[in-house]
């Protein structure tokens, strides 16, 4: 096993999952003499390398964590610690200690410009904690599962995808309370009563029924948000979001690109791009690119009046 790891992602759960499970993997036992964790941002290079060096007490091994590590990445982060990075590349460069230091950013991509970032790929090992795709969360999904002797239908997976947009984080959390409140088979109906709906499932079903032209439909989800506290201007960025993200796929698919391809060029989830393919699939982009023309006009018909957005948005629905 490496003593020099550095994980960065944005998905702060499989972050956390990953650390856990390298710390795990390196001790005996894990407590608070083995795994010492330290903030990057409040602490100095020198002490860091010194607890690094500094033999385990009542142990046979250490680990050491960095959070919040951005010396690894272009970004700027206000702190008081003037930290000298030349000392952590000198320790690097001569680590001979057993400590497993494990640096963390919650960064979606690193400098590699930067020595520090080819020291650690050519000395330690880098892991990035990417959003799963599809195929990842149903095989997580139906794993968690049977380790607690249940299982679930295939329906009820796809209704719990559709209602956490897949995302990693919430299904997680979902997940957990499925399988407190099932017994033997989760089945789509424990599903609908027990998950609620993601702000971006709404949106998604709120521009599928304007996309379908159901107005009374894509009302009962736009009262259901308001409801929920959300404000007029924002759902409507959120639904251009949406047309841009369905306009976009469907000149890609015209291009004949695939699905993780369009995934890859959009910068976007699988699942989002699976899910916006299935839509514009019988839309030509005049449509889209009309649908999006009316939604710049009630942008600025919202910022630029004293009127009530949530009627506006309503009469907004009925014209698109």
């Amino acid at each position: 096993m490496e003593k020099l790891y550095l994980v960065y992602g944005k998905n702060r759960v499989r972050i956390d999952e990953t650390v856990n499970k390298l710390t795990k993997d390196y001790l005996a036992t894990v407590d608070d003499f083995n795994r010492i964790v330290f903030d990057y941002i409040e602490t100095e290079i020198e002490y860091i390398i010194e607890e690094c060096i500094t033999l385990p007490f009542l142990s046979d091994r250490k680990v050491v964590i960095v959070k919040d590590a951005f010396l690894f990445t272009a970004e700027k982060k206000r702190t008081s610690i003037d930290h000298n990075i030349d000392k952590m590349i000198q320790y690097i460069e001569d680590k001979e200690d057993d400590t497993l230091l494990i640096f963390v950013t919650s960064a979606e991509k690193l400098d590699n410009r930067k020595k520090i970032t080819k020291l650690i790929k050519k000395q330690g090992k880098i892991i990035e904690c990417e959003e799963m795709n599809e195929r990842e969360l149903v095989q997580h999904i139906n794993d968690a599962v049977k380790s607690e002797g249940l299982t679930i239908r295939n329906d009820a997976v796809n209704e719990l995808l559709n209602r956490t947009g897949a995302n990693y984080t919430i299904v997680k959390n979902e997940l957990e309370k499925l399988m407190l409140f099932a017994h033997d088979i989760i089945t789509v109906e424990d599903v609908n009563i027990i998950v609620s709906k993601s702000l971006e499932a709404n949106v998604f079903s709120l521009t599928d029924f304007i996309l379908k032209n159901q107005k009374r439909e894509a009302v009962d989800v736009f009262r259901d948000l308001i409801l929920q506290k959300e404000e007029p201007i924002k759902l409507l960025g959120l639904i251009s979001s949406q047309f841009r993200l369905y306009y976009q796929t469907k000149i890609l698919m015209n291009e004949g690109m695939r699905q993780d391809e369009i995934s890859s060029r959009l910068k976007v989830h699988p699942y989002r791009v699976k899910l916006a393919m299935s839509q514009v699939n019988q839309y030509p982009l005049e449509v889209l690119l009309q649908k999006m023309v009316l939604i710049r006009d009630m942008d600025y018909e919202l910022k630029s009046t004293y009127l009530d957005s949530e009627a506006l948005f309503e009469v907004f629905i009925s014209k698109i």
